[in-house]
């Protein structure tokens, strides 16, 4: 009987897993209108930060100094975001003979990586009904 009780009790009360949300993303320092600001979420490290590899990607278009996307229907669980102002919107991150990113870009977690793409655990952060908002700047290379 305890059981069946325990049972019901799941069936009737999903686990947070399956919980929703919308994530809120200030992307700051945005000094051009040009081109396309190019999001990525990422759920796992295998693959971040590879555009083809996305959990969630879209492109919009910028706004000068600061903009807020809202990224709906997000399940609740660990991500890392990256994001670059594809300047000639040409849909990837483009670099100069050195590899070096010629476009601005930036991680959430505040990281500004400048040699090395970083860990997803440098950048992951906890989506949940308490924290529903990320804010990123985006750089240059040099800048950093």
């Amino acid at each position: 009987m305890l059981f069946s009780l325990l049972l019901c009790t799941l069936l009737m009360h999903p686990s947070n897993s399956s919980e929703k949300g919308t994530l809120q993303l200030e992307i700051t320092n945005i000094r051009d209108t040009r081109g396309m600001i190019r999001v990525g979420v990422f759920q796992r490290e295998d693959g971040f930060p590879d555009q083809e590899k996305v959990y969630w990607g879209g492109a919009f278009s910028p706004q000068k100094g600061e903009m807020i996307i809202d990224i709906p229907e997000l399940p609740f669980g660990n991500y890392a975001l990256a994001i670059y102002h594809d300047l000639n919107n040409n849909g990837r991150l483009d670099k100069n003979i050195w590899g070096i990113p010629t476009e601005p870009y930036g991680f959430s977690g505040a990281v500004k990586a400048k040699w090395s793409a970083p860990h997803f655990r440098e950048v992951s952060f906890s989506f949940s009904p308490e924290i529903k908002k990320q804010r990123i700047s985006l750089f240059k290379w040099e800048e950093l």
